[in-house]
């Protein structure tokens, strides 16, 4: 990439010292300084537009602000300045704003580039950014498309302190507080009551009744700095996660009785307003599990006759245990041969599985090989007991195997790594 060497410190005679503030008012040192010609600003726009042409222009070369001032001080309603180093360290240091992760919760709103001297604006869009580039234009860019130094980018938010899930009863969520800003206008997103509140205080009391995800807005306007700032971040809603329904073999119903000895495959499925980090708990009574992976799990029911086989499934999140499904079925004698195959290795990392059968397969004995998406890859026919199975070109991930010789047919799941 042709980059041209522009730094946000680069400054020209006739300066006028000025002061600006942080949202929490403390002192930050500027200065003004004379403009550009026309002329000059238009050869500026044209030079750098020509030099990234991927990059977007949205504001003209100028002399009168930079980098760090439009990102925290201009953007948000502020001045017009030019403001040095170490001046933007101030609006962190002082905790007006704090350090977050680019894809955070409050969301990042201020980027500095720590491995240059360079301040930049984030957008809806993460992988576009609004900076300006010294007394050059104002551009909108990716990240790493700018003339300054992208190693180490830190991302930065207005602070809002709390707990990431509403679960029983009501949590209390905090900003800054500062002698700038008499009122703090707090916007809850649906679900969450009261919907908002404008106070003088810092903290919203939040409360819900409904599981899901939401949101928490605060904003307010600093007389001191000039500027309205704010915040987002999601919020967790409910007691417990949801599901969404249990199949068995694919569908919704499962048989009553079920055969003593025979496999079926068990997959619970997320609901739509489902929280993140949802875990799930097997359990089991009267029958074996295979290797359980996530949402899907293959049983054979080995209980005795008459017996109950129980399967349950139980998902917990991080406001506690959520829904659960719990399947009783009783077993019933059908002339079944118990199910003891192999699968080996079980997760496989190589190439190939070695299938182990209980029996001599007859002529008509094949294996079919699934993906996750449960679509057919590949038939091999039987020929042995044991047989060395080839998974080269299955993507990794959940395999489906099943077993047919006609009249018996039995499943296995297996993980690719």
């Amino acid at each position: 990439m042709k980059r041209i060497f522009i730094l946000c410190l680069l400054t020209i005679p006739a300066l006028t010292f000025a002061q600006a503030y942080t949202p929490k008012c403390s002192y930050v040192s500027v200065f003004t300084q004379t403009e550009f010609t026309p002329s000059e600003i238009a050869y500026y726009n044209s030079a750098y537009t020509s030099a990234y042409p991927s990059a977007t222009l949205i504001g003209n070369a100028s002399t009168t602000y930079n980098c760090h001032n439009y990102a925290w001080n201009k953007s948000d309603g502020g001045g017009t300045y030019w403001m040095n180093t170490p001046g933007d360290d101030t609006y962190w240091t002082d905790g007006s704003y704090v350090e977050v992760s680019q894809h955070a919760t409050p969301y990042a709103t201020k980027v500095s580039y720590a491995s240059d001297d360079h301040s930049a604006i984030t957008t809806s869009n993460p992988n576009v950014h609004i900076s300006k580039w010294g007394a050059m234009p104002l551009m909108q860019h990716a990240p790493n498309y700018t003339p300054y130094d992208e190693t180490t980018l830190k991302y930065y938010s207005v602070p809002i302190s709390g707990t990431a899930n509403i679960c029983n009863g009501s949590e209390v969520y905090t900003t800054f507080t500062s002698s700038g800003v008499s009122s703090y206008t707090w916007t809850a997103g649906s679900s969450i009551t009261p919907a908002s509140q404008t106070s003088s205080s810092n903290s919203f009391t939040a409360s819900t009744i409904y599981t899901g995800t939401s949101s928490l807005s605060v904003s307010m306007s600093s007389t001191c700095s000039g500027t309205t700032v704010g915040a987002t971040r999601a919020i967790a809603l409910g007691n417990g996660p949801l599901l969404g329904g249990l199949k068995y073999n694919g569908g919704y119903s499962w048989p009553d009785p079920v055969c003593q000895n025979a496999v079926g495959q068990w997959q619970v499925l997320e609901h739509p307003n489902a929280i993140g980090g949802v875990s799930l708990a097997w359990s089991f009574t009267n029958c074996y599990s295979g290797y359980p992976y996530g949402t899907l799990v293959t049983t054979s029911f080995n209980g005795p006759i008459s017996s109950m086989a129980m399967v349950k499934v139980e998902a917990t999140g991080a406001c506690g245990v959520g829904e659960n499904y719990t399947v009783y079925l009783p077993i019933a004698d059908c002339g079944l041969p118990p199910v003891d195959w192999r699968v080996y290795p079980n997760p496989v990392k190589g190439g190939s599985v070695t299938v182990e059968l209980p029996f001599e397969p007859g002529r008509n004995a094949v294996l079919q090989i699934f993906d996750k998406n449960l679509v057919k890859r590949r038939e091999v026919r039987l020929q042995s007991a044991s047989m060395s199975i080839s998974l080269a070109g299955l993507p990794a991930g959940i395999i489906y195997l099943t077993v047919t010789d006609g009249k018996n047919h039995f499943k296995k799941i297996i993980i690719k790594e």
